[in-house]
């Protein structure tokens, strides 16, 4: 059984969502994630965050509704995520006009 198989199988039969979806989250999620590493501009960068704090509370509810425990994964990367949107500024030459700024220890 490939992990395909298996991912399809969680779609199918626990969540009830359709197997098509697979690939192009698959491919939405490694993009993002190369968006808010890469940081080509401060606007995408936010549109990658943001898509990604939604796809997170939609997983977390997806898993909570069906009665699946697969849901604490989605909780872990979700806060991990507000972390890094919250001290993106503070390690990024590109800032973001919408994420905190926090006082520098130079000031």
């Amino acid at each position: 059984m490939s992990s395909h198989d298996m991912v399809a199988g969680m779609y199918r039969e626990v969540l009830g969502y359709p197997t098509y979806i697979i690939w192009p989250l698959a491919i939405l999620k490694i993009v993002g994630a190369v968006v808010i590493l890469w940081r080509p501009s401060a606007m995408l960068v936010d549109w990658a965050y943001a898509a990604m704090f939604w796809h997170l509370v939609l997983a977390i509810g997806a898993h909570v509704g069906a009665g699946d425990p697969g849901w604490p994964p989605a909780l872990a990367t979700w806060v991990l995520l507000i972390a890094s949107w919250l001290t993106a500024n503070r390690v990024r030459a590109v800032k973001s006009a919408y994420a905190p700024a926090f006082p520098s220890a130079a000031n």
